[in-house]
């Protein structure tokens, strides 16, 4: 997200007009009692005042620019403390108040670590480059599993250019063997992509066979929206809801496989969510108009209901896929379509995040994520904590091909 500061210019121009003013004023106050003849006074002045001006706009221009690289002349060279003002917006504006002890523990250092301890989701993202994740990717979701680590190629990335399994067990990394530990495995990952040598060791379930994969990773986004075809079931996959960008690619991507004959099936495992307004675009394409969707309440008490908008809506899918790494906004939209009774639901029981988050923009260019809405569909249940339950039970779904997803499906009458 782009954070535009608000210009100083009309400020400074302001100061420097009233500064030229007051000279201006003077020094001819001060001439005249001098009996300086009038040309000379004009001209004294003029130059002055001139030369003033050049040195008051060189100064101001500074001053302009050194603030908004976000120092403060002769006093330090640091960015201004965010503390006090993520304290406010907490206080003011959390869905679950936090207490004031909770609140006098968080420190800059461990900022995430005590955000976390307030509300799990809540998050702090600084403004500095250096802190953000490096643009050069591989195309593969790790995740974990059972006690493993288990990676997917994403389509059109660079891995699934390298034949790798379409599920696999994570087993090496250049040469490092890969534990049961998550964050040891992304940041194995992350250093390789960083030295621009990636080599995976993967373990093929198909063929019990270990191998390993060279990955050159490439600059390039993966669409929030992917399809995977095989014989007559189209998989749509949701990776993410992208503001803006999921909901229209979604609707002219489906329009188009459905006017095909193609048996539709929407994909939701490993989504983590994202923009809440594109699930409930996405919900809105099969809801009949005028029935609810979902109601958000904040801590105060306000209510906010939103329901199907009219127009052309698109036929069900088959079912929806997904696990308990499906949260917030994707199970959010398979909560609504179940409810509704659009499509069933195949696989585990979600995450378990009917919650939404504000993103605060703060002074000094990071963002504060802060959970501020809770969220309860049409029946009035929410799946906070509990999960949004699956129709069909498939155990495994996770890290299940798509050829055994869809004899799972002809075995529950779903194709």
């Amino acid at each position: 997200m782009s954070i535009t500061r608000p210009s100083l210019m009309p400020f400074i121009n302001d100061v420097q007009s009233l500064l030229l003013k007051f000279l201006s004023r003077l020094h001819c106050a001060v001439s005249a009692q001098a009996g300086f003849p009038s040309g000379l006074k004009s001209y004294t002045s003029g130059t002055i005042l001139s030369s003033l001006s050049f040195q008051i706009a060189v100064l101001t221009t500074f001053l302009f620019f050194t603030t908004f690289s976000g120092t403060v002349i002769a006093v330090s060279t640091q960015p201004v403390s965010p503390l006090a003002e993520i304290r406010k917006i907490i206080t003011e504006r959390a869905l679950h108040p936090p207490t004031a002890e909770s609140l006098a523990l968080l420190r800059m250092d461990r900022l995430n670590e005590g955000l976390r301890s307030i509300d799990s989701h809540t998050r702090y993202l600084p403004p500095h480059p250096s802190h953000q994740k490096s643009s050069m990717r591989i195309g593969l979701d790790v995740f974990a599993y059972k006690s493993r680590i288990w990676v997917m190629p994403e389509p059109g990335g660079p891995a699934s250019q390298q034949e790798i399994p379409e599920v696999g067990e994570l087993r090496g990394v250049n040469n490092v063997r890969i534990t049961n530990n998550l964050e040891q495995a992304s940041t194995t990952i992350d250093n390789a992509i960083n030295a621009n040598s990636v080599m995976l060791d993967i373990y093929d379930m198909n063929d019990g066979h270990e191998k390993k994969y060279a990955i050159k990773p490439a600059t390039y986004k993966t669409p929030s929206v992917t399809t995977t075809k095989t014989g007559k079931n189209v998989f749509i996959r949701i990776s993410d809801f992208v503001s803006r960008e999921t909901a229209p690619f979604f609707s002219g991507l489906y329009n188009t496989i459905e006017k095909s004959g193609s048996r539709i099936i929407l994909d939701l495992r490993g989504c983590p969510g994202g923009d809440l307004f594109e699930a409930l675009e996405i919900a809105g394409m099969f809801v009949p108009a005028g029935l609810p969707l979902i109601t958000t309440y904040d801590r105060s008490g306000k209510v906010h209901s939103y329901t199907s908008p009219a127009g052309i809506k698109l036929s069900s899918p088959v079912c929806i896929l997904m696990d308990n790494r499906t949260a917030s906004a994707a199970e959010i939209l398979a909560g609504i379509l179940k409810t509704a009774s659009i499509t069933r639901l195949v696989g585990e029981r979600s995450y378990g995040k009917c919650e939404s988050q504000t993103i605060f923009n703060l002074s000094n260019g990071g963002e504060l994520w802060l959970t501020t809405l809770s969220i309860h569909f049409s029946d009035d249940t929410s799946c906070t904590l509990n999960g949004v339950q699956p129709d069909v039970i498939y155990p495994d779904v996770s890290i299940a091909r798509l050829a055994d997803i869809k004899n799972v499906l002809l075995k529950n009458n779903l194709n």
